[in-house]
């Protein structure tokens, strides 16, 4: 086992030359090259070459905060804690490396720190926490608070507080005071006691976020019987003297104050280049009023703005239709379509307006898309069940067929499942795992507030049967990088892509995970990421029960390719005190 992680290590730079060859081939010279850089830096951090690590970033910054590719989120930093590379560490740092960034879809445990962490790099993680505290003012007191705050525990931040009065403007690893938390948690009445005491009513986060920001455009997952909350919370924000310019009044539905400041000067009715655009906020909140305003001044109807992903730039527009469209703001979506914004939109990564629409259950919304020009979708069809409408679909776009399963599975639609796997084009192999965590990521049943009426949860768990028996492999490892390949029983015991959120109860993932180990999925088998098998990673996530069946199927509790990755040791380190006690049971050590 030992023998086979030195051989990845060792194989590493052919790989990823492999892959720059691969890249060079079908992409543009300038993304080449680019993606070239960032291997070889990347290669570099992970064997120590300081000098060359210092040589590529002079021409080429940028490279220290960059991702490998879309669908690879490794970047240097992770590489030098992979070879446990202090001095490149701390050159990446210097540059501007994030060591918060995980790699999807495991991001919490893939960060650098977290990984330096698990691994017991003491130094790599002492400088990653001096750099925390010298560009974001972390501090443990601030960790300490900041979670105090994020749970609503008014008593333990008024202990923290009183024994340690300064305490109050710390700051957590994303640059976060108590008072950011609490805003984020909705606690009103923690937001009331930290006011009270002092805190900073316009304190920015790391990414320059005040805590009234927070409050009005604080993410359209949490729950719909939280909004009347947060509302509260900005209007006691703005009444303890928090800084209300056109955004801020745009989010709070002020429509004197949003003519006041645009009669003042226009300059910031776009936002930042599109980015924090009061247009955007107003249509998250649905204030139609003050988007007709904000119109008839100039705003772009669609926000546009750029983002980058591995370097490429990308255009996103209309995120106030799409937000619009997910709450249902019928008014708004008609003032955004009067105004010209485009009916047929997509964020990256986030699907369409129509699909938002559609999935929350939004008809009346849905319907006046469809009439601007809006395009159904299969995942919308298949989530709905309106297989005329798919099937047409598909008959009048054929190219779409290619993904109607992953829409299906993802949807939990059992027929349609069905249908494909007995008619439709077969499934090459190098597609089975993503159709597998597809399976079991519990999509409609998360934080996504998808309307599920008539529908039943355990489809997903008979399609996996499905999926099985059609003899999908359930030993095939993911291939989308070169360090990630973990299973669909490791990615099971990681809770998918979404831990914190996931929706499956325990029964549920014993379900799961006694369908693939009677359809073959190996117990033992390690990835080169956390060096773990699939118990070990249940143990850090603190699946005790996923824990308990692997363990009767066979699983070695001891079983890792170093010691800090064995599923005792993940255990305890994370506090799963229940886990621990199973484990030491079934005859695990340190």
């Amino acid at each position: 086992m030992r023998k086979r992680l030195h051989d990845a290590r060792k194989a590493l730079k052919e790989t990823m030359l492999y892959m720059v060859k691969k890249t060079l081939h079908n992409d543009a010279p300038s993304r080449d090259d680019r993606f070239e850089k960032h291997v070889l830096l990347s290669a570099a951090a992970e064997r120590g070459d300081v000098e060359e690590v210092r040589r590529i970033l002079a021409g080429t910054p940028e490279l220290a905060l960059q991702d490998t590719a879309s669908n690879d989120e490794h970047q240097a930093l992770h590489h030098a804690v992979y070879g446990n590379q202090l001095e490149v560490v701390k050159l990446l740092l210097e540059a501007g490396a994030d060591p918060l960034t995980g790699i999807y879809p495991h991001r919490e445990a893939t960060s650098p720190r977290a990984m330096a962490y698990d691994r017991g790099l003491t130094t790599i993680v002492e400088a990653i926490d001096a750099n925390l505290a010298e560009r974001r003012g972390t501090s443990d007191a601030g960790r300490d608070l900041g979670e105090a705050a994020a749970r609503g525990d008014g008593a333990r931040v008024t202990a923290i507080l009183d024994g340690e009065p300064t305490a109050l403007g710390a700051r957590d690893d994303g640059g976060r005071t108590a008072l950011h938390r609490a805003v984020e948690g909705a606690h009103l009445g923690l937001v009331t006691m930290l006011l009270d005491r002092g805190a900073d009513v316009d304190v920015e986060d790391a990414d320059g976020r005040r805590p009234l920001q927070s409050a009005l455009h604080h993410g359209w997952k949490v729950p719909d019987d939280e909004y009347s909350n947060y509302t509260a919370m900005a209007g006691l924000l703005v009444g303890r003297g928090a800084r209300c310019d056109l955004w801020a009044a745009a989010g709070l539905g002020d429509v004197a104050s949003v003519r006041e400041r645009l009669a003042a000067g226009t300059d910031a009715v776009n936002g930042n280049r599109g980015r924090d655009a009061p247009l955007t906020v107003a249509a998250f909140r649905g204030h139609a009023e003050v988007v007709k305003v904000l119109l008839e001044a100039g705003a772009d109807p669609d926000a546009t703005f750029i983002i980058e992903v591995a370097g490429e730039q990308i255009e996103q527009k209309g995120e106030p239709m799409w937000l619009a469209a997910n709450r249902g703001h019928l008014a708004v979506v008609e003032a955004l379509l009067s105004g010209r914004a485009l009916a047929e939109v997509n964020i990256y990564a986030s699907g369409s307006a129509i699909e938002q629409s559609v999935l929350h259950g939004h008809g009346d919304v849905a319907d006046l898309l469809f009439l601007h020009g809006a395009v159904g979708h299969t995942l919308t069809y298949c989530v709905t069940n309106n297989l005329a409408a798919l099937a047409e679909h598909v008959r009048a776009n054929p190219d779409v067929r290619e993904g109607l399963m992953w829409s299906a599975i993802l949807a939990g639609n059992e027929a349609v499942v069905e249908y494909e796997l007995a008619h439709g084009t077969p499934v090459p192999p190098e597609r089975h795992l993503d159709l597998l965590e597809q399976t079991i990521r519990g999509w409609r049943i998360g934080n996504l507030k998808i309307a599920n009426a008539g529908w039943d949860r355990r489809s997903y768990v008979r399609n996996l049967q499905l999926l099985v028996d059609a003899g999908f492999n359930l030993k095939a490892h993911n291939s989308r990088t070169t360090r990630a390949d973990f299973t669909i029983l490791h990615h099971l015991a990681a809770r998918s892509c979404n831990p914190v959120n996931y929706g499956h109860t325990a029964e549920e993932v014993v379900d799961f995970a006694r369908i693939l180990v009677d359809g073959g999925a190996e117990v033992d088998v390690l990835e080169s990421q956390l060096h773990s098998t699939p118990l070990g990673w249940a143990a850090r996530y603190g699946q005790r029960e996923l824990c308990r069946f692997l363990l009767s199927r066979g699983a070695d509790p001891n079983q890792a390719d170093a010691d800090w990755a064995r599923p005792l040791a993940w255990a305890q380190r994370y506090g799963h005190h229940e886990v621990v006690t199973l484990l030491r049971e079934a005859g695990a050590t340190a």
